[in-house]
This record gives structure tokens, C-alpha cells and sequence, in this order.
């Protein structure tokens, strides 16, 4: 027993009903760019925990995601 394959398993089994209670309320041309957001979280989450550095690119990238996301969302 490996708890962190069973984790692994586990959340990916939440993040699926979670993705299938979200489909039930929006359309999947809407909700699907903001799966893209996930990047963001990443490079935030990897900040925080990891220590890991924030450069420039990481920053326009994000910041590229995000304008994306909405623009995509708005059409």
C-alpha cells in the first residue's frame, strides 16, 4: 500500500465527479478553457510550496492564460 498512488487515485476520482457535476451546469464550451487555469495554479501552488522562482515569463504566461480564459468565457 503506497498512500500516494492511493491520493493519486482518490483525487483523480474527485476531480472526475467534479468535472461531471460541472458539465451537468454549464456548457462544455464554457467550462472547459478554464481547465487551462490549472497552469496558473501550478506555477502559484509550486511558489509556495516548492520554492520555486517567479520570472518574468512565468508571469506574462499567466497573465496570457488568464486574459484567454475570459476572453474565451465572453464569446
Amino acid at each position: 500500500f503506497d498512500p500516494y498512488i492511493f491520493s493519486s487515485f482518490l483525487s483523480a476520482f474527485f476531480a472526475s465527479l467534479t468535472w461531471m457535476a460541472t458539465l451537468k451546469e454549464f456548457e462544455l464550451s464554457k467550462a472547459y478553457p478554464f481547465m487551462n487555469l490549472s497552469l496558473v495554479f501550478v506555477i502559484i501552488l509550486s511558489f509556495f510550496i516548492f520554492q520555486e522562482s517567479f520570472s518574468v515569463f512565468k508571469i506574462i504566461g499567466c497573465i496570457l492564460i488568464i486574459i484567454g480564459v475570459f476572453l474565451v468565457s465572453k464569446a
